[in-house]
């Protein structure tokens, strides 16, 4: 399982959720309460990524 950026581990450790429930899920997911908290999730994960993969 590949480990999760900083950005995800933020939101993970706010709201208490698991990225992944075995057995049946095989997909890692992230559930947010609306879509602006996604809105910036998203960016802020993007900016992270960005950052690692310059040019």
């Amino acid at each position: 399982m590949k480990k999760h950026s900083k950005v995800e581990a933020l939101v993970q450790k706010e709201t208490g959720q698991k990225l992944i429930y075995p057995p049946t899920e095989k997909i890692q997911t992230l559930i947010v309460d609306n879509f602006p908290r996604l809105g910036k999730l998203t960016a802020l994960r993007f900016l992270e990524w960005a950052q690692q993969h310059e040019g």
